[in-house]
């Protein structure tokens, strides 16, 4: 969720405003986008920076960015992350077959 820079872009952009309340705050701040993903049961991970908020459904692996790394700040909901790694089936054993 990108949020418009300004109230003409408000007007183009009819779609900010089927959003909740909820959706709207969460690109207010890095805690508010980190909330917004807990509100939602199959949310994992989020990435905010200023005006923006992504919310993932899905395990991604990342590392820590050091400098500025385009102004994202990210974070994971381990709990939930943990809860549907225990679900999964265990991996079986390999069948590595080398064709020379």
């Amino acid at each position: 969720m990108t949020k418009p820079a300004n109230d003409d872009s408000l007007a183009e952009g009819a779609d900010w405003y089927k959003l909740s309340d909820l959706d709207k705050d969460s690109t207010a701040s890095f805690e508010n986008c980190k909330y917004t993903c807990e509100q939602y049961n199959d949310c994992v991970q989020y990435r905010y920076k200023p005006s923006e908020c992504s919310l993932g459904k899905v395990i991604r692996l990342g590392r820590r960015a050091h400098g500025d790394s385009l102004g994202y700040r990210s974070g994971w909901i381990m709990d939930r992350i943990k809860n549907l790694t225990d679900s999964w089936e265990p991996c079986s054993e390999p069948n590595w077959n080398f064709n020379q």
